[in-house]
């Protein structure tokens, strides 16, 4: 979040308009960000946990 308010800032002095960053849009992508982490680290965890331990060991 901080690398897109750093580029939109940038973006404003350069292109001279003004800078405004609300709420709604931080708390989004604070969302976004969490829903995508939590969906990376659910599903491989939940597909390791259907596995049989001597078969996932085996596998190389």
């Amino acid at each position: 979040m901080v690398t897109g308010i750093v580029i939109a800032l940038a973006a404003a002095n350069t292109f001279k308009f003004p800078f405004i960053v609300s709420f709604v849009s931080v708390i989004g992508s604070f969302g976004l960000s969490l829903i995508v982490g939590l969906l990376a680290g659910v599903i491989p965890a939940r597909n390791a946990a259907k596995l049989e331990p001597i078969n996932a060991l085996r596998r190389e």
